[in-house]
C-alpha cells in the first residue's frame, strides 16, 4: 500500500508544565515540563504509524529545533522529508493547574517560510505523490503564506491526482472549500464548521445540515469532532452520529484513527468505531504517545453508531 503524506508547513515544539495553582501576575513554580513535537500534522502522523500504517512526513522546519522532531520520527518509523530552515519552529506552552483542573496555553505564530526553504519542500511533494496518494495537510499556515495557500496545494496535487485530507480551521478552511477541486476528506471542528458555514451549530442536527451540504457538494469524506457529544461522519452518501462514554480527548487522534482503518481496508462503520475510539483513549496522554491498542479495541466496543437521514 502507498505511505500516507503528511505536509506540515507551521510545526510546533509543546511544552507542557504543572502548577499546583495558577497565580496570575504573580511568580509561579513549576514541576519539570515536557517538552515534545506537537502539532495537527505530527500528531497525525504519529497515530497513524502507531497504527502500523507507512508514513511520510514532510514540511519545513528550523536547524535550532530540528532533533526532536527527527528523534520521534526515526523512533515512530516515520519516514523524515522535512527541508530545514535557518531558526526555528513555533513553540508552544501549556500550564497545568492542578487545583482548578484548567490548562492556559500560549501560542506563538510561528516564523515565515523562506522563498527557497518553500520552493524546495514544493518540489518534495511533487515528487512524493502519485496518482491515488492521500496527502493530508494539517494546521496553521505561517506568517506570510496567504489564506488561500491549502487551496492552492488541492489544486496542484490534483495534477497528480492525490487525494486531500485536510485539517484545518479560520479562512484556510474556508478558502479551501469555497472553490473546486475540493479535497477528499476534512476534519473540522464544530467551532470551525460553523465558521465555515457563517451560522451558529447548536445541536447535532445543524452540524448534520452544514456537513450534508459540502459533501453533496463534493467533498467525499467529513468527519467533525463534536467534544462531548462524540463525532459526525458523513461518507458515501450517508450520516452517522458517533458516541462513546467520555469526551473527545483529541481531534487529531480522531483523523488518524479514522485514515488508518481506510487504509486497513476497514468497512466504514468499523472505521467509525476506531477513530472514536482513538481521540476518547487520548483522554490524559500528554506527549508523543498513543493509547495502548487493547485500551482502543476496549473502547471501540463501547462506541455506539446512529445512521442519521441524509
Amino acid at each position: 500500500m502507498q505511505p500516507i503524506i503528511t505536509v506540515m508547513l507551521n510545526p510546533v515544539l509543546d511544552q507542557t508544565l504543572y502548577l499546583d495553582r495558577l497565580r496570575p501576575g504573580a511568580v509561579n513554580e513549576a514541576d519539570n515540563g515536557q517538552v515534545y513535537p506537537g502539532g495537527q500534522g505530527v500528531n497525525i502522523a504519529r497515530g497513524l504509524a502507531d497504527w502500523g500504517v507507512p508514513v511520510i512526513a514532510t514540511g519545513v522546519l528550523g536547524t535550532e529545533n530540528a532533533a526532536p522532531f527527527a528523534a520521534l520520527f526515526a523512533a515512530k518509523g516515520i519516514s523524515n522529508r522535512f527541508v530545514l530552515q535557518e531558526g526555528s519552529c513555533r513553540s508552544t506552552v501549556k500550564l497545568v493547574d492542578r487545583t482548578s483542573g484548567l490548562t492556559t496555553e500560549v501560542n506563538q505564530p510561528g516564523q515565515p517560510i523562506q522563498p527557497d526553504a518553500y520552493a524546495a519542500c514544493l518540489w518534495q511533494i511533487d515528487r512524493l505523490c502519485q496518482p491515488g496518494s492521500l496527502v493530508v495537510l494539517t494546521g496553521s499556515l505561517p506568517p506570510g503564506l496567504p489564506d488561500d495557500t491549502y487551496a492552492w496545494l488541492i489544486a496542484r496535487l490534483a495534477l497528480h491526482e492525490s487525494r486531500v485530507a485536510l485539517a484545518c480551521g479560520g479562512q484556510a478552511l474556508m478558502q479551501a472549500i469555497g472553490g473546486l477541486p475540493l479535497p477528499f476528506c476534512i476534519n473540522p471542528n464544530r467551532q470551525e464548521l460553523a465558521q465555515a458555514v457563517g451560522q451558529a451549530l447548536p445541536e447535532v442536527r445543524d452540524v448534520l445540515h452544514a456537513a450534508l451540504h459540502w459533501h453533496r457538494n463534493g467533498v467525499a469524506q467529513i468527519v467533525v469532532s463534536l467534544a462531548r457529544s462524540g463525532a459526525l461522519f458523513v461518507a458515501e452518501g450517508k450520516a452517522w452520529h458517533a458516541q462513546a462514554h467520555g469526551m473527545i480527548g483529541d481531534g487529531d487522534a480522531l483523523l488518524a484513527g479514522w485514515l488508518a482503518a481506510q487504509h486497513q481496508r476497514r468497512d466504514i462503520e468499523d472505521a467509525m468505531r476506531l477513530a472514536l475510539a482513538c481521540s476518547t483513549g487520548m483522554l490524559g496522554i500528554v506527549g508523543s504517545h498513543s493509547p495502548a491498542t487493547s485500551t482502543v479495541r476496549d473502547l471501540a466496543r463501547e462506541v455506539r453508531l446512529t445512521r442519521l437521514p441524509a
